[in-house]
């Protein structure tokens, strides 16, 4: 069906324009034909016509066809209409000029039919029509290029805002740690000057006072370890090592460590599978305790009379469910929603009695959520509770690993016939060590490189280790080592809670420790002779007088091994970026009758050390600039300084930025080249040969 439309022919030959009509009329009679003689008249009528196209002569009066392109698509004009160019010659130059700059088509007149001459508008109508199509696809798929652009651009600006607010929340919580925890600390150091009667005798309601704020510092300690386990749960800075876990295992475990506390409350404890064997779970086995400890030790401490039932069942979709029943007081209807708020207490004055800070069951379900379960209670008021944490059950065919199954066998033996037992197997105890051997207690995450450093230190030395930290303490009391090997590597802190348990048994106090980053993979390869940092004492933050006066003590006498007084008279150093644990360090010891010196950082307290020698330094681990270990290690490279003996001052408790910190620095720092099992050997057998005495020996 043929189509009214509108042709614009421009052309300055009146022969030309007659035949067009003619061959126009004589094909497309319906089509209307409007004709312009210049290029000017042509512009001006395509604006005002809009026809469906233009017929354009290439040789006009005032213009030529490229120069009337590019004025009819101009910006005050812009005409979008579709041209074909026609000229008498055919001329390649001219057409590549003339389609560049838009037209649809190139005719050339002489041989022009009235089908042909239709066609080729048509044809050119078409063209600029599929050409509009695709411009505009194109503009629309530039535009979402853009808006895509814009939003990658905005999601990449609002990440980095992120990452810097997570940095900045980050470096808030570890320093906000170290800003709260050094007051309280000089707080409770504060407290033991009265209590020790520095400043005269106190009366028994002074006293009573200073109980108090003895207890609620370290009340205000425990509670900022708390905030900071929170704090990370909410931002997921928790590192959990999800993997198969045997639940069962963990349940013995923990209901045994807590059995004395109920013992001591005359309840009971019991942990019943009946029959049901749980699958492996999917979990953290570390945090799966925290989260199993908090809910049994809350039974335990809010019930009074009966006892404790904890029990497993099957879940629905695959979920194992742990069930921790008491016969306690119960919890009122109206807050039981509430009790996994943050710092909720149901009753405040059962909270001020038995201790707490709100927050144990608010990080018990966080912790449970990350490892993709969940905490649910019921209760009833003056019948008792059940808490029931739900955990995901692993793939069937999960296996658990190695080192948890040795590890967890023994936690779950735990008596001291199988801990024998396992000793027993890189030492003999019926037959005891030969004369001239001397037994060494040795403690570290991998047993394989354990058991390749017994083997490299046999017979000089007869090493007894454990992969358990909490058997450590028992070792060395059982065995009486002139030495303990730690490795401090880990981000669990248990080889810095293992130093602070040995070195605060006065049982213990012939013991040496050696700390070491990490105890290496084994290897055959010998990397020479390894650093020794000498004899360092380790006194946990917060201090008593009589810990630090004892250090110094034992450190002074070792230094003067001629020296069999009390310590008084001794020259000390104390080196702490904090002013106020210098002040309570310093009061400590010149009540015994010591000659203290301060310094507030590393680099100065090394200056002052080589202008004159004191007898000991007690020097804090946690220190800008230069922190500890950097002082030690230059103490030790220095032949004036390197046999004076320090007293090492750290934190009891480490947040995980700390532990990392610490980590770090003593790779850092007591590395010397390639770190190898050899060199460990060669520090042990050589602190194995010293005399006894007490201390902390770092090793690279």
């Amino acid at each position: 069906m043929d189509r009214k439309r509108t042709i614009l022919v421009v052309d300055d030959n009146g022969d030309d324009r007659a035949e067009i009509r003619r061959l126009l009329q004589q094909h497309r009679p319906l089509w209307r034909v409007a004709f312009a003689s210049t290029g000017s008249e042509g512009l001006h009528m395509a604006g005002k016509e809009r026809p469906d196209c233009i017929l354009l002569d290439y040789h006009l009066p005032d213009m030529n066809g490229g120069d009337f392109l590019a004025a009819l698509t101009t910006d005050d004009r812009h005409v979008d209409v579709p041209v074909a160019v026609l000229t008498g010659q055919e001329d390649d130059d001219v057409a590549r000029s003339v389609l560049s700059r838009g037209a649809q088509d190139y005719l050339v007149k002489d041989g022009l039919s009235a089908m042909g001459l239709a066609r080729a508008i048509e044809n050119a109508i078409e063209k600029h029509q599929i050409r509009g199509e695709l411009d505009s696809q194109r503009a629309n798929a530039e535009l979402r290029t853009r808006k895509l652009e814009a939003l990658r651009e905005e999601l990449q600006h609002n990440l980095a805002e992120l990452a810097d607010a997570q940095e900045s929340r980050d470096r808030f919580l570890a320093v906000m740690s170290h800003e709260m925890r050094t007051p309280l600390n000089a707080i409770i150091g504060y407290a033991d000057l009265l209590d020790i009667g520095m400043h005269g005798e106190l009366n028994p309601e002074q006293r009573m006072h200073l109980d108090r704020i003895r207890f609620g510092g370290r009340h205000l300690l425990d509670l900022i370890n708390d905030v900071l386990d929170l704090a990370r749960a909410d931002a997921r800075k928790l590192d959990l090592d999800l993997r198969p876990v045997d639940i069962v295992a963990a349940l013995e475990e923990v209901t045994g460590l807590l059995e004395s506390q109920a013992r001591e409350k005359e309840l009971t404890l019991h942990f019943e599978p009946d029959g049901y064997e749980p699958p492996l779970v999917q979990a953290d086995l570390q945090r799966l305790r925290q989260v199993l400890a908090n809910l049994i030790g809350n039974a335990i401490k809010f019930t009074e009379e009966g006892g404790v039932t904890v029990r497993c069942e099957a879940g629905p979709g695959g979920t194992v469910l742990v069930h921790v029943d008491d016969t306690g007081i119960g919890i009122d209807a109206d807050v039981l929603p509430l009790v996994f708020d943050d710092f909720f207490q149901a009753r405040g004055d059962l909270t001020r009695e038995k201790g707490g800070s709100g927050l144990g069951l608010a990080i018990a379900r966080r912790l449970a959520m990350l490892m993709g379960g969940e905490i649910r209670a019921r209760s009833n008021v003056g019948e008792g509770s059940t808490f029931t944490l739900v955990l995901q059950a692993a793939p069937a065919d999960a296996v658990r690993r190695a080192d948890d199954v040795a590890d967890q066998d023994l936690r779950r033996k735990g008596d001291a016939a199988m801990r024998d037992a396992r000793v027993a197997r890189t030492l003999d105890l019926a037959a005891g060590p030969s004369a001239g051997t001397v037994v060494v207690v040795a403690y570290g995450h991998d047993a394989a490189a354990l058991a390749e450093l017994e083997r490299q230190v046999h017979p000089g030395v007869q090493l007894v280790w454990t992969v358990d930290d909490r058997d450590v303490p028992d070792l060395v009391v059982e065995h009486r080592p002139p030495l303990v090997v730690l490795d401090i590597g880990s981000s669990d802190g248990s080889g810095w809670r293992v130093a602070n348990e040995v070195q605060a048994n006065p049982e213990l106090a012939n013991t040496a420790v050696l700390l070491l980053p990490s105890i290496p993979e084994p290897t055959t390869v010998s990397a020479g002779d390894a650093l020794d940092l000498g004899w360092v004492s380790l006194v946990p933050k917060p201090f008593t007088s009589k810990q630090l006066s004892d250090a110094v003590a034992v450190a002074a006498q070792r230094h003067r091994e001629d020296d069999t007084g009390d310590g008084r008279g001794y020259n000390v150093m104390i080196v702490d970026d904090d002013p106020d644990s210098r002040r309570v360090a310093a009061n400590f010891l010149q009540g015994d009758g010591i000659i203290v010196r301060e310094e507030a950082d590393g680099e100065s307290a090394l200056q002052a050390m080589r202008r004159e020698l004191p007898d000991v330094v007690v020097l804090d681990l946690m220190m800008p600039v230069l922190d500890g270990f950097g002082v030690l290690a230059t103490m030790r490279a220095d032949p004036r300084l390197a046999r004076i003996p320090v007293v090492v001052l750290t934190a009891k408790s480490l947040t995980e930025a700390e532990r990392k910190f610490l980590a770090r620095s003593a790779v850092r720092v007591l590395q010397k080249g390639e770190y190898r099992l050899a060199d460990v050997a060669a520090l042990v057998l050589r602190a194995a040969a010293r005399p006894p005495h007490t201390g902390i020996l770092p090793g690279d």
